[in-house]
């Protein structure tokens, strides 16, 4: 899910109701650089630091990054270029080069995501001459839209699974944190959680690739990253999370 501040209200209102709200007193002793929201203390050197208490009242759980056995395939974003089909399919268009053409023949099933992490099924409608002279080839797919939620100049990201499994390094999908500013997962940093930027691949039976970012050994934060997420942004640019004292 791709998150804005106007999100942050319901889990901060939770993060507030801790016990940490009455450790304002600290803040006098805590180095520059420091934000603390109820049990969640931000620093901009280290990272988030979470109370034991905090830690069991979210639900903190965490993962080791490892190689897991994915079908691979082909993942592509396409742009929305018709939505008036009907029975309620909506076609796209997408430039791809030769290697992943070959597995993008015309009627093979294709899973499709928006940018709301919605998902539709489809297929390859029609593959086209090549676009350049470098043999990219044009790509049109069918997606099956009955709640009409695509508009066109839409964009969705096509993926095509093939029989074929890889190891790959991957974490469960709800370690991949996806904001406004870009992909990210919580690592695991001494006694701190720091936010790293990562980038992905597929999405298979719950895991996502990680093709940047992590490495296998690492520990990510699994649950609940969007709540941490939330709790840095209120701690950086909310001010107090407890009642303001002037």
């Amino acid at each position: 899910m791709k998150l804005t501040l106007v999100h942050c209200a319901g889990f901060i209102a939770a993060i507030l109701l801790l016990p940490g709200c009455a450790q304002q007193d600290r803040a006098a002793e805590r180095e520059i650089g420091e934000h603390e929201v109820a049990g969640v203390t931000f620093s901009e050197k280290k990272g988030l630091h979470v109370s034991p208490e905090t830690a069991r009242f979210i639900g903190l759980r965490t993962a080791e990054v490892s190689e897991r056995t994915i079908g691979r395939g082909v993942k592509v974003t396409a742009n929305v270029y018709n939505a008036t089909t009907k029975p309620p399919r909506v076609l796209a268009s997408a430039i791809v080069s030769p290697r992943d053409a070959v597995q993008l023949q015309a009627g093979a099933v294709i899973e499709f995501a928006d940018n709301s992490e919605n998902a539709f099924t489809g297929r390859v409608h029609q593959v086209k001459s090549h676009w350049s002279e470098d043999g990219d080839t044009e790509v049109l797919f069918q997606i099956d839209d009955v709640n009409h939620a695509l508009r066109v100049g839409s964009s969705v990201t096509a993926t095509a699974r093939s029989s074929a499994d890889n190891q790959m390094l991957a974490v469960p999908r709800s370690a991949v944190l996806r904001t406004l500013e870009g992909t990210f997962a919580y690592t695991i940093s001494g006694d701190h959680l720091v936010r790293a930027a990562i980038e992905t691949g597929l999405t298979n039976a719950g895991f996502v690739e990680i093709t940047g970012g992590l490495y296998v050994g690492d520990h990510v934060v699994t649950q609940p990253a969007m709540t941490l997420w939330l709790a840095e942004l209120q701690a950086i640019r909310g001010g107090k999370a407890c009642a303001d004292e002037h």
